[in-house]
């Protein structure tokens, strides 16, 4: 996996986490089309890339890249959870799976009869 496949995939685990947030406090009757990141910026600690840090209008998330940790904090700066490689993949593997809103792609079948191809 790419560095940027990587980070696409914890920016969808902090969307996917704060969606079931809200739907947890507000009771699941949030009209709004969810959770944004209003901003996203690169984290650097004494003149190295550490990772990304984001920001949403109710919690933040901090992405530490060579621990492959992710933090979320409420806007209180208390510490709502912590996520690690492996419960990041999994998280997001669960949601989608629980997410009537993705579909598969129907993969094409393999024929009974030959495939004729011109010469």
């Amino acid at each position: 996996m790419t560095n940027s496949q990587r980070l696409a995939t914890v920016r969808n685990c902090f969307l996917r986490w704060m969606s079931a947030e809200i739907g947890q406090t507000s009771g699941g009757n949030d009209d709004s089309d969810g959770p944004q990141i209003q901003t996203e910026s690169v984290l650097i600690r004494d003149e190295f890339f550490c990772g990304r840090r984001f920001r949403a209008a109710t919690h933040r998330a901090v992405w530490f890249i060579e621990e492959d940790t992710l933090k979320i904090f409420d806007n209180q700066n208390v510490l709502q959870t912590v996520m690690r490689s492996g419960e990041i993949d999994e998280f997001v593997g669960r949601v989608a799976d629980a997410d009537p809103v993705i579909l598969a792609i129907p993969r094409p079948q393999q024929a009974s009869t030959g495939v004729r191809r011109a010469a």
